[in-house]
């Protein structure tokens, strides 16, 4: 089989449902595979040893004293590829037929050195969401190793890459619905406290500024969500997830940053203020 040069970063945690058919999905796309597993409890690091995965081990600092800084561990899946280019997927993720076909072609040419993929959620087989916060949205997730890249913050931040950058259409899908409500929420309940942890300079320490913000973020995101990214455009489960998500971001600390931002108070926003991917293709 010819050599696409392609690496696939990976970070897991208890995905045995999830990986072989992410692994079925990759064959044939990538050369290596580079994975971060967080202590898993299942079979899941079997299947990645049966599948010649490269399981990094988790030396970074900040994990080491209990955070969950995801994307800092981005850093530690490229320096350990070996191979030209990088695509960053998640275990509930799939690339999209087209997309199979078209990353190695991509990995051969030299005209670009970062590819934006367009995120779709699916919410039930079939079904995916086309408005509010989950409307398909592009990102970096397939760049050239030699890329300098930065992550300016600790979670949930789409990198900085500096090379020439290449807006496709190119999809993958996040399948929102194998892990269930029960799990998407657990996990939301994880992430809301590294959010916070990772905000703590710009958050207040009194009680009522935070309440304040938290009990006004809820009526804010939601609307923002349901007239802005018109998430009632998708139904019942449109609404009903535009709410929890308008939740997470209220109890995350956004809108806090965001006021504090507008009147001066801090210089920058570093959770909302964008300066990447400038050299869209006309």
């Amino acid at each position: 089989m010819a050599k696409k040069g392609i690496s696939a970063c990976i970070m897991v945690k208890n995905e045995e449902k999830n990986l072989p058919e992410l692994l079925k999905n990759l064959e044939g796309v990538v050369d290596e595979l580079v994975v971060i597993d967080h202590e898993s409890t299942d079979n899941t690091e079997k299947i990645l040893e049966n599948a010649g995965a490269k399981i990094i081990p988790q030396t970074d600092p900040e994990r080491l004293k209990g955070k969950n800084w995801v994307d800092v561990e981005r850093v530690l899946l490229n320096q350990n590829a070996n191979q030209e280019w990088i695509l960053h997927i998640d275990a509930d993720e799939r690339l999209t037929e087209r997309t199979r076909e078209e990353l190695p072609k991509i990995a051969q040419q030299n005209d670009y050195d970062v590819i934006w993929l367009i995120s779709k959620h699916f919410y039930a087989p079939g079904k995916w969401f086309k408005h509010g916060f989950y409307h398909p949205h592009p990102e970096p997730r397939f760049y050239r190793r030699s890329c300098k890249t930065n992550w300016s913050v600790k979670i949930h931040e789409p990198p900085q890459i500096e090379g020439k950058q290449f807006y496709s259409d190119l999809d993958y899908d996040h399948i929102y619905y194998t892990a269930g409500d029960k799990r998407i929420a657990e996990k939301h309940e994880s992430y809301i406290k590294v959010e916070r942890e990772q905000k703590k300079e710009y958050l207040s320490k009194n009680m009522l500024v935070k309440w304040f913000f938290i009990i006004l973020g809820y009526p804010v995101y939601f609307f923002y969500g349901l007239f802005r990214w018109m998430a009632f455009l998708d139904g019942w489960r449109g609404v009903t997830t535009n709410y929890f998500l308008a939740q997470y971001f209220a109890r995350s600390g956004y809108l806090e940053v965001f006021v504090k931002k507008k009147l001066g108070l801090i210089k920058t926003n570093p959770f909302l203020d964008k300066n990447y991917g400038k050299e869209a293709p006309k």
